[in-house]
C-alpha cells in the first residue's frame, strides 16, 4: 500500500503518516488511516476513517463515522454522526449526537443520548440521560438515570433519580428514592426507601418499603404497606394491604381489605374481605363481605349480608339483613330485622326477633325474649321470665320463671320403667304431679284426650296398669253427647273376659262379657240401678244359675219361650252348688209372660220359705207358694209355680204355657239364707 505524506508538523521530528483525502495527522505519533477531512491532533491518536472526524484526546480513537469528536484521554468513538466524548476512558459506539462527559462512560448508540456520570452507560434510544455514577439507561426515549447506580431499562420519559433506583419500562414513571423500583406502567411513582410499583398507571408508593402491584390511581402513603391492584385504593397506615377493588381505604395499621368497592378500615388489625360500602371501626374486627355492614367495636365479626350493625365486643353477625347486636358477646346467625340488646345472647335466625335478656336465645319469627337465660323456638311468642323456654307453637306468652311452655307434646318413643308420680295439667297449663288424678291435678279426661269424632285407644300392655296409690281414685269419661267407653280386657289361653264401662245418654253401664256375650250388666241412671245376668238356656252346660249377690241376696234372671202346655223348668236353685245350704232360704219370684201377639199377659209374684237339713234334705216351711200379685189374661192353665225336690235338693220355678200358641217368659228370682 502506498502512503502519502501530506504535511509535517513544523519543527517536529516525529513520524506522522497520513493517507486518504485532506486528512491531517498533527499530533505526535498520530495516525489517520483514511477517509475525508479527518484530523488527529492528539498524541498517539488514531482516526481509522470517516468524514470530518476530530481526535483530540490522548491515546483516543475514532473508528469512523462523521463529525465525531474525542477530547478525553483513552476515549473511543466507534462511528456514527456528530458524537462527542470528553470523558476519560469513555466510549461512544455509534449513533447520532451522543455525548459523554463522564469518565469510563459508554453510549452504545442511539440519538442525542448523554452520559455524564462516572462509569455511566446509555445503551441506546433517544435523548436518554445517565448522569449518576454507574447509572444505566438501556434504551427508550427521554429516560434519565440521575443518581448513583440508578437504572432505566427502557420506555419513555422515565426518571430513576434515587440511589440504586430502577425503572424497567413504561412511560412517565419515577423512582426517586434509595432502592426504589418502578417495573413499568404509566405515570407511576416510587419515591421512598425500597418502595416499588410493579405496573399500572398513576400509582404512588410513597411510604418506605411500600408496594403497588398494579391498577390505577392507587396510593400507599405509609411504610411497609401494599396495594396489589384495583383502582383508587388508598393505604394511609403501616403494614396494611389492599388486594384489589375500587375506592377502598385503610386508615389503620395492620389492616386488610381483600377487594370490593368503597370499603373502609379505621381500626388496627381489622379486615374486610370484600363487599360494598362496608366499614370496620373496631380493632381486630372482621367483615367478610356484603353491603353497608358496620363493625363499631373491637374483636367483632360480620360475616356478610346487608346493612348489619355490630356494636358488641366479641359480637358476631353471621349474615342476613338489618340485624343489630348491641352488647358484648352476643350473636345473630342470620335472618332479617333481628336485634340483641344484652350480653352473651343469640338469635340463630329468623325475622324480627328481639332479645333484651342476658345469655338468652331465640329463633323463629317475631319472638321477644326479655328474661335472662331463657330460650324461645317459636313464632310471635313472648317470654318475660328467667330460666324459662318456649318450644314450638305460636303466640305463646310466658311470664313464669323456671318454666317450659309447650303447646302440644307428642312423645314418639317411650321406654319402660317405674313411674314415681302421676302427672297432670293445671288450668294455667302447668304440668304438675300428685297422688291421684283429682285435687292438685286434673281429671284423666283433661290429661289424656281422645278425639270424640275419630276415636282412639288407651292401650295397657302386659304389666302395665292405671292405678291409684290412695284409698280412692277417680276416672272420668266425657262423651260429648256421642258416647264413650273405657275398655279393660284380660286374656288367657284363648278365652276373652273383659269389662266395659259405657257412658251414654246419662246412663252408665258396667258389663262383664265372655267371648263378646254379656254375662252381667249393671246399669245406673238418674233414678234406677239395674242388674242383669246371662240368660242360660236349660239343658246346656251351666244351666243351673248361681246368680249374683246384692246386699246379701242372690239374684238371677231367665227368659224362655214355650210352645205347648207342658210344664217347663225356667230357673233351678240347687243345693249341689251350695245355694240352699245353711238354713232357711227365702225365695221370691217375679214372672211375666206374653203371647206372640202381645194380646195376653201374666204377672205373678211368689214368696216361699225352705229349710235345708244337711246336704240333701229340703223341707218346705210354707205348704204352698204364696201369690202376692196375680194378674192374667191367659186361660187358667197358663201359670208359673214354685216346686221343690229333696233328691236332689233344689227349688224350681216351673212355667206352663198354651197348647196352641207360643208364650214368652221372663222371670226373676231372689233368695237368701
Amino acid at each position: 500500500m502506498a502512503f502519502v505524506i501530506i504535511d509535517d508538523p513544523v519543527g517536529g521530528n516525529t513520524t506522522t503518516v497520513r493517507t486518504g483525502f485532506t486528512n491531517k495527522a498533527l499530533g505526535p505519533y498520530s495516525v489517520v488511516l483514511g477517509g475525508y477531512g479527518n484530523t488527529s491532533l492528539s498524541k498517539y491518536g488514531i482516526i481509522s476513517g470517516g468524514f470530518c472526524n476530530t481526535n483530540i484526546g490522548y491515546l483516543s480513537n475514532i473508528d469512523g463515522g462523521r463529525k465525531n469528536t474525542t477530547t478525553g484521554c483513552y476515549s473511543n468513538i466507534g462511528g456514527g454522526y456528530c458524537n462527542t466524548t470528553t470523558g476519560v476512558l469513555s466510549s461512544i459506539n455509534g449513533g447520532f449526537r451522543n455525548t459523554i462527559t463522564g469518565g469510563n462512560a459508554t453510549i452504545n448508540g442511539g440519538t442525542t443520548n448523554f452520559a455524564s456520570g462516572l462509569v455511566s452507560t446509555v445503551g441506546g434510544g433517544c435523548q436518554n440521560i445517565a448522569t449518576g455514577g454507574c447509572s444505566v439507561v438501556s434504551g427508550g426515549y427521554l429516560n434519565s438515570a440521575t443518581n448513583v447506580n440508578s437504572s432505566v431499562v427502557g420506555g419513555c420519559l422515565n426518571t430513576a433519580s434515587g440511589q440504586y433506583s430502577f425503572i424497567g419500562g413504561g412511560s412517565n414513571n419515577t423512582a426517586s428514592s434509595l432502592n426504589s423500583i418502578v417495573t413499568g406502567g404509566f405515570s407511576n411513582i416510587a419515591n421512598n426507601l425500597c418502595s416499588g410499583v410493579h405496573g399500572g398507571s398513576f400509582n404512588e408508593a410513597l411510604g418506605e418499603f411500600s408496594f403497588i402491584g398494579g391498577g390505577k390511581d392507587n396510593t400507599v402513603i405509609c411504610s411497609v404497606s401494599t396495594i396489589v391492584g384495583g383502582n383508587y385504593n388508598t393505604v394511609n397506615s403501616e403494614c396494611a394491604i389492599i388486594g384489589a377493588g375500587q375506592n377502598n381505604t385503610i386508615e389503620s395499621n395492620y389492616g386488610f381489605i381483600g377487594g370490593g368497592l368503597y370499603n373502609t378500615l379505621d381500626a388496627d388489625s381489622s379486615s374486610i374481605v370484600t363487599g360494598f360500602n362496608n366499614l370496620a371501626l373496631g380493632s381486630l374486627s372482621f367483615i367478610g363481605g356484603g353491603r353497608l355492614n358496620t363493625v363499631l367495636s373491637n374483636m367483632s365479626v360480620i360475616g356478610g349480608g346487608f346493612s348489619n350493625d355490630n356494636f358488641a365486643t366479641y359480637g358476631t353477625v353471621g349474615g342476613g339483613s338489618e340485624n343489630t347486636v348491641i352488647l358484648d358477646g352476643s350473636t345473630i346467625g342470620g335472618g332479617q330485622f333481628n336485634t340483641v340488646l344484652q350480653y352473651n345472647s343469640t338469635v340463630a335466625g329468623g325475622y324480627g326477633n328481639f332479645i333484651d335478656g342476658n345469655c338468652s336465645f331465640a329463633v323463629g319469627n317475631s319472638n321477644v325474649v326479655s328474661g335472662d337465660s331463657s330460650y324461645v323456638i317459636s313464632n310471635s311468642s313472648t317470654l318475660n321470665a328467667t330460666n324459662s323456654a318456649i318450644i314450638g307453637g305460636s303466640g305463646i306468652i310466658g311470664n313464669d320463671s323456671d318454666t317450659v311452655y309447650v303447646p302440644y307434646l307428642n312423645i314418639q318413643n317411650v321406654t319402660t320403667g317405674t313411674s314415681i308420680s302421676n302427672l297432670g295439667i293445671t288450668s294455667a297449663g302447668l304440668v304438675v304431679f300428685g297422688d291421684d288424678l283429682t285435687g292438685s291435678t286434673p281429671s284423666l279426661a283433661q290429661t289424656i284426650a281422645v278425639d270424640p269424632l275419630t276415636g282412639g285407644n288407651i292401650v295397657m300392655t302386659t304389666s302395665t296398669a292405671i292405678i291409684s296409690e290412695n284409698t280412692q281414685g277417680n276416672m272420668s269419661v266425657n262423651d260429648f253427647g256421642l258416647g264413650a267407653q273405657i275398655f279393660m280386657q284380660t286374656a288367657a289361653s284363648g278365652d276373652t273376659v273383659d269389662s266395659v264401662y259405657d257412658q251414654q245418654n246419662n246412663l252408665i253401664s258396667v258389663q262383664v262379657r265372655d267371648n263378646l256375650a254379656i254375662q252381667t250388666n249393671v246399669q245406673m241412671s238418674t233414678k234406677e240401678i239395674k242388674l242383669t245376668t246371662i240368660d242360660i238356656p236349660l239343658g246346656t252346660t251351666g244351666s243351673t244359675d248361681t246368680g249374683v249377690v246384692i246386699n246379701g241376696y242372690k239374684y238371677t234372671t231367665a227368659t224362655l219361650v214355650t210352645n205347648d202346655a207342658t210344664p217347663t223348668d225356667i230357673i233351678k236353685i240347687e243345693n249341689s252348688t251350695g245355694e240352699l245350704a245353711g238354713g232357711v232360704t227365702n225365695v221370691k219370684v217375679w214372672c211375666n209372660a206374653y203371647d206372640s201377639l202381645v194380646s195376653s199377659g201374666l204377672s205373678q209374684e211368689f214368696t216361699s220359705a225352705y229349710l235345708v237339713d244337711g246336704s240333701s234334705v229340703l223341707s218346705q216351711l210354707s205348704l204352698a207358694p204364696t201369690t202376692n200379685l196375680s194378674y192374667s189374661t191367659f186361660p187358667g192353665g197358663v201359670t208359673a209355680n214354685l216346686i221343690y225336690t229333696t233328691s236332689p235338693a233344689r227349688v224350681i220355678l216351673q212355667v206352663t204355657g198354651l197348647a196352641s200358641d207360643s208364650v214368652s217368659w221372663k222371670c226373676r228370682a231372689r233368695w237368701s239364707q
